[in-house]
């Protein structure tokens, strides 16, 4: 396992590796998640193969990035994937009988809504604690931890589903719900990548949300809904509708909030140094560059120099030569 995590870091492979992981180990992982907690995730739980395989090895190259949740496939979609059949008639003529999708369907929500953006959300939680079994000892720990603890994330997952209950409850509409729940669920996610690459001797998962569970719980405040329609300053970072009134007694309109400044960032430092976008936002890149670009923030500090410290864009503290919007 250990030999394949180095030839995969080797490879370079970039975030885009959708390889199924071979069939030994992705018995061995399953074994390994059955015997600890005595389960095992249904096909309509869990994300396809090719989905564990890309969350496996980021977890032995140490190396993070965010998944799309609304590209995610489950097992059963890939598994159970309903064929065409081909009907000779003879005189070199076939018939393709289109596949029956009604099985597949009854078992997986498509479509964008709150509920069903929950089920894929549980999936993906689901597949980084199904391929997170392996085990990672901090810098300077007594004591081995699981890279994605299934309890922790569970933990996670929970307070997501909280949330969005409350808000529900609160009176907050389930499509404004699903945008909050969802900018929130990316700033978490963000942060997680932003941790664990920062200092990958000494983040994980595991650690990562444990933290973050405490530190970024003012993200959550919009599952009030009287707090959420005050505008509080604490709230997830992309805009979201504010509700006003046009005139006593008038209807309800919804206007967009000002979106989060965002500063401006550079292609290269000077006309030979090319700066990875990737390593600075959170699709992220293998180190050594899969692309032969540098790893440097990429945010312009002057009308013609980007600041090509060894920090990520969202870690710049220095000064902003003018921002996008």
């Amino acid at each position: 396992m250990v030999q394949q995590g180095a030839e995969q870091k080797g490879a370079g492979l970039g975030e885009d590796d959708y390889t199924a992981l071979p069939a030994p180990l992705a018995r061995a992982i399953a074994t390994s998640f059955r015997g600890i907690f005595h389960f095992s995730f249904g096909p309509s739980e869990i994300g396809s193969d090719a989905m564990l395989g890309r969350a496996r090895r980021e977890m032995e190259r140490r190396q993070p990035t965010l998944h799309d949740i609304l590209r995610l496939k489950r097992l059963v979609e890939t598994r159970s994937r309903p064929t065409s059949k081909r009907r000779r008639l003879g005189h070199g003529l076939e018939l393709v009988d289109a596949p029956d999708t009604e099985a597949t369907a009854t078992l997986v929500h498509h479509g964008e809504n709150l509920f069903s953006f929950m089920e894929s959300h549980s999936a993906l939680m689901n597949t980084l604690a199904h391929a997170g079994v392996l085990e990672f000892t901090p810098r300077g720990a007594a004591a081995a931890m699981r890279y994605a603890d299934f309890v922790v994330i569970r933990q996670y997952s929970a307070r997501c589903r909280v949330a969005c209950a409350r808000a529900l409850s609160s009176g907050v509409s389930e499509a404004e719900t699903l945008a909050l729940f969802k900018t929130t669920d990316r700033a978490f996610r963000e942060k997680w990548i932003e941790l664990i690459r920062g200092d990958p001797e000494l983040q994980c998962y595991t650690t990562a949300i444990t933290t973050t569970l405490t530190s970024m719980e003012p993200l959550w405040q919009w599952e009030n809904g009287d707090l959420h329609r005050r505008s509080s300053p604490n709230g997830p970072r992309e805009s979201t509708p504010e509700r006003k009134r046009s005139a006593p007694g008038g209807e309800e309109a919804v206007t967009p909030a000002k979106a989060p400044r965002t500063a401006k960032t550079a292609t290269a430092k000077g006309k030979e140094v090319d700066l990875c976008k990737h390593w600075n936002d959170p699709r992220g890149c293998a180190t050594p560059c899969s692309r032969n670009k540098t790893h440097a923030c990429d945010v312009l500090v002057t009308k013609d120099r980007a600041c090509g410290q060894n920090h990520r864009r969202g870690q710049h503290t220095g000064p902003v030569f003018g921002y996008v919007n």
